[in-house]
């Protein structure tokens, strides 16, 4: 499975959005939306590490040395250079944009701006599936798990001709998936929302 880097403005965003969640309900304790709060927790971990790997590119363009980053990381020097470069290298060939095409999408479907989301459907979609109709399976999702509280780090898998994006989203009632599906031009051939543990 692929993992895309994210735009340094939406991975912020997400960190944002997943540590207020966790910061909210740990303040309120006991009966507070825990579970939900225990996704955007896990999603976290994965966030930091994509922070981490983006702040030392930022670090290494402005000049500072490996020997530098490895002190504040409490590494060797050459341990630094070795697992940093690898993964930068590792993400200039992965899909890049696709993740944040996913994140796009299913925030304008949560957010109820179906008729620009319909514009960036694929015909068959288009056929299926009008703003109207994408305005009433949300609310649909949200009578079963609660109102969104925050969505999660993105995965890009191939699949055939397809990319298929899955994106962890906390709901008040506990974890989801959502799911999109892009055709060979980008446009948008599937859109779901999963149980977490749907292949």
């Amino acid at each position: 499975m692929e993992q895309s880097p994210l735009d340094p403005e939406v991975l912020a965003g997400i960190l944002e959005e997943n540590a207020a969640v966790v910061a909210r309900a740990l303040r309120q304790g006991p009966g507070g939306p825990a579970l939900g709060a225990l996704t955007a927790s896990l999603s976290l971990e994965g966030l930091a590490a994509d922070a981490t790997r983006g702040l030392v590119a930022a670090a290494r363009a402005d000049g500072h040395t490996w020997s530098e980053i490895g002190q504040v990381l409490r590494i060797t020097r050459q341990g630094a250079q070795k697992r940093f470069r690898r993964e930068m290298a590792m993400e200039e060939q992965e899909v890049a944009g696709r993740a944040a095409d996913g994140l796009e999408v299913l925030r304008l479907w949560s957010s109820g701006e179906g008729q620009q989301l319909v514009g960036r459907f694929d015909q068959p979609m288009k056929e299926r599936l009008d703003a109207e109709g994408l305005a009433s399976a949300w609310g649909k999702v949200e009578e079963l798990s609660g109102r969104l509280l925050t969505m999660g780090k993105p995965r890009v898998e191939q699949r055939g001709a397809h990319q298929v994006v899955d994106v962890p989203l906390a709901f008040e009632r506990g974890p989801m998936k959502g799911r999109v599906a892009f055709d060979p031009e980008g446009r948008v051939s599937g859109l779901f929302v999963l149980y977490p543990e749907v292949p």
